[in-house]
């Protein structure tokens, strides 16, 4: 058994007191058993509703969700995919009726007021807890009375890129450590004059070098299909944090589809971008990937895992990669 703990303060879309009561931090015991079956998988009987069992937990209300990582879509009222919440029980504030999501021959309409695992609040779909079949209510959880509506229906996140676990959009999935045979050129003009010795040293002053460049094609190719990558070089040693791999061709800036510069990902954002980090951290031997920063997170070559990252410069979304992914070549 496993403990799950939310940390933020969240605020339900209701005015009244009772309907912000998601504010306080709880610590709560995953079951394993939760994570056994799913919603689709218990429905009694065709056409009769299925409701999701909840349990109530001082002002709140405990139910079990079963959709596997990267779990099930937290979405905005205007259906835009805000978060994710994996499976086993999770905390919802309070249920309203709104669009119909459908999985396979499973449908629901009602929806609960959640924080998704990226600490976002949003609302989520019935359709993703146990039970959950036929338009099957929350069990025991009161309804919501603000001015905040649920999304109108159905919105799914991407499918991973093909050969590409799903788990590696959820977050930082450790990758091990890299730790060639290293040889150093004085030459080389930025981040780190030791490169393995069995490549030749490459710095250019103007876009990226060669192994730098074919990690930008890929990202921009089918496998991720991403078109704002940037972060060449451009004959000038500012804009990023002293002697960084930016300024000689060796590191990329890439954002994915629907991040905006400065806003930290989000929804489908968020997960596409974990799946580049995590990509390029597990296949650094053959990109010849030297660091990745993402979400206040770093991955290098020397150490692997994922320890926290802290950009000297400030703590903006930007600097913090928490807009984009930061990907070092040697």
């Amino acid at each position: 058994m496993s403990v799950h703990t939310l940390t933020s303060r969240l605020t339900a879309p209701a005015r009244t007191p009772r309907e912000r009561s998601l504010r306080a931090p709880f610590a709560l015991a995953l079951a394993a058993a939760a994570l056994a079956g799913g919603g689709a998988d218990v429905a009694a009987a065709a056409g009769e509703p299925v409701p999701v069992p909840c349990t109530k937990v001082g002002p709140q209300f405990s139910c079990s969700f079963y959709k596997p990582l990267p779990g099930a879509p937290v979405q905005a009222p205007n259906g835009a995919v805000v978060g994710t919440l994996g499976p086993g029980l999770r905390r919802v504030a309070c249920q309203r009726v709104g669009g119909t999501v459908k999985i396979g021959g499973v449908s629901n309409n009602h929806w609960a007021w959640t924080a998704a695992d990226n600490r976002a609040t949003g609302w989520v779909n019935a359709v993703y807890a146990r039970g959950g079949a036929n338009n099957g209510a929350f069990a025991l959880v009161r309804g919501c009375t603000g001015t905040s509506r649920p999304p109108g229906g159905n919105t799914t996140l991407p499918a991973p890129p093909p050969g590409i676990p799903v788990a590696w959009g959820n977050g930082p999935v450790n990758a091990p450590a890299w730790r060639p045979a290293m040889k150093t050129f004085s030459a080389i003009t930025c981040g780190s004059k030791s490169i393995p010795a069995n490549l030749s040293p490459q710095y250019v002053s103007r876009g990226w070098t060669a192994r730098t460049q074919a990690i930008v094609n890929v990202i921009r190719g089918p496998l991720f299909g991403w078109g704002n990558v940037g972060g060449g070089a451009n004959g000038t040693s500012t804009g990023h944090v002293s002697n960084s791999y930016h300024y000689c061709g060796r590191a990329i800036d890439a954002f994915a589809p629907g991040v905006t510069a400065g806003t930290r990902a989000t929804g489908p954002g968020l997960v596409a971008s974990w799946r580049l980090a995590t990509w390029a951290a597990h296949n650094a031997p053959s990109l010849n990937v030297t660091q990745v920063i993402f979400y206040d997170r770093i991955w290098t070559a020397e150490l692997g895992g994922w320890r926290p990252y802290s950009n000297p410069g400030g703590s903006s979304n930007t600097l913090q990669h928490r807009d984009h992914v930061h990907i070092s070549v040697f």
